[in-house]
């Protein structure tokens, strides 16, 4: 089939089956598609697990544990610093916790679970962008390859077992609502997305950097519908903060107000520590906050001024933004790569065939990283510690371990981060023709 406005001769994104511009598919042919990738992406997961090493389990699922338990004691968990979230997650768990109780099967299974099946969600949410907003035809197996079976992906949810699905999948439902809005101009689909938003914030606060997009038309929104739009995206964090910083105010301030994520072992951060400035790391993080909230300001303003903007742009600037956050930012964990993850994955075949190369060298950057300090770091899980341990491996796996030697080891991941930043950039501002005609 051809794409509108390009040339034509196939590209080898045709004979992949993944074309740019089509028609959507019909609905059975999408149900269809989407049980395929939902099943892909709980089949490669259970095949991970049925592999990895029932020791291999991060820090994080420890934590839950723990919180499960104080939970269940009726406990609150926000005076352990565990917590450094709005209350989202802490409900799961006690949801997951009364599952498991109930149906006598084991913690860390129903929380390994209830991830996978998120990560399900997600991907068939991917999908939707794919086929009704991008107009790539046969985008199954980008999906699959990029998400369903991505190394990274299976590492995060198998072995780290973090809870970034959760804000992931707000912000896909955030970027469906907003894409309609853009076709539609309804304010009732602006709404869903200052929901989809806000539902997002409830679970970490990051979502909040995608705020500026809601901008975009804004003057065509009756002033009454901004009101609500207001209240929605801020309510449910507002609500939820209020609760737990009545129950610990002092807590609360320190543990979630002030969290700042690990500092020292990536990205600016990082080479500070490792230059001996530990005190500069201090101004940095309270210096970043104001710059973000400018920076958002401006972009505000931007996006307002705005008269249309591409559906693949817009993908590729939400993956960009949350990279840009990563790489940027005052703290790091190796689990936020799930932020622009399928995002990047959708732009991929959106644009030009240097900019695709560009990104499958960032990819195998990031895949070797990622699959050397899960199998060696023991906060991370340390599965390769577990299947065949060595003294050798033990002095490795103190060196990454240690803030210094991350810093050095990441090196590579962090210009990649810079190199994406920088090369997604240009093509965002800059008119890219199509892939199908390269």
């Amino acid at each position: 089939m051809r794409a509108t406005g390009t040339a034509a001769r196939p590209s080898r994104f045709r004979r992949a089956g993944i074309t740019v511009g089509v028609s959507a598919a019909r609905p059975d042919g999408f149900a269809k598609e989407a049980a395929i990738l939902a099943l892909a992406t709980i089949l490669f997961r259970l095949a991970f697990l049925f592999w990895l090493p029932a020791q291999a389990l991060s820090l994080d699922v420890h934590s839950w544990e723990r919180l499960a338990s104080m939970l269940a004691e009726g406990r609150n968990p926000y005076t352990t610093g565990l917590l450094n979230w709005p209350p989202l997650w802490m409900q799961v768990i006690d949801a997951m916790a009364a599952f498991a109780r109930h149906s006598g099967v084991v913690f860390t299974t129903v929380l390994r679970g209830s991830l996978i099946f998120a990560d399900a969600i997600n991907n068939v949410l991917a999908l939707v962008i794919a086929v009704r907003f991008l107009r790539l035809e046969g985008p199954r197996r980008l999906l699959i390859v990029g998400l369903a079976a991505n190394p990274i992906s299976l590492l995060l949810t198998c072995q780290h077992g973090n809870f970034d699905a959760l804000p992931v999948m707000a912000i896909l439902c955030f970027t469906i609502a907003w894409l309609r809005f853009r076709e539609s101009n309804d304010p009732i689909d602006w709404l869903s997305a200052c929901l989809a938003l806000g539902v997002g914030v409830l679970a970490k606060t990051f979502p909040l950097l995608l705020a500026p997009l809601l901008a975009f038309r804004i003057r065509s929104i009756p002033a009454r519908a901004r009101i609500l739009g207001a209240l929605l995206l801020s309510l449910p964090a507002a609500v939820g903060m209020s609760v737990i910083y009545v129950l610990a105010p002092a807590d609360v301030s320190r543990y979630v107000i002030g969290y700042r994520s690990a500092a020292g072992s990536f990205g600016l951060t990082g080479l500070l520590n490792l230059a001996g400035l530990s005190r500069a790391i201090a101004i940095d993080q309270s210096v970043f906050p104001l710059l973000l909230v400018m920076a958002l300001a401006v972009a505000f303003a931007g996006v307002s001024r705005t008269a249309d903007i591409e559906p693949r742009k817009l993908v590729l600037s939400i993956g960009v933004a949350l990279a840009a956050l990563i790489a940027l930012g005052t703290g790091y964990g190796p689990q936020y790569i799930a932020w622009p993850l399928p995002f990047l994955v959708l732009a991929y075949p959106c644009f030009d065939r240097p900019w695709r190369r560009d990104m499958l060298v960032i990819a195998a950057v990031a895949v070797a990283t990622y699959a050397v300090e899960y199998a060696l770091v023991p906060e991370l899980g340390s599965f390769w510690l577990h299947l065949a341990p060595s003294p050798w491996l033990w002095w490795l796996s103190d060196t990454i371990s240690d803030p210094r030697g991350a810093t050095i080891f990441r090196l590579p991941l962090f210009a990649s981060y810079l190199w994406l930043i920088a090369t997604s950039t240009k093509r965002i501002r800059a008119a890219v023709p199509s892939p199908a005609t390269n």
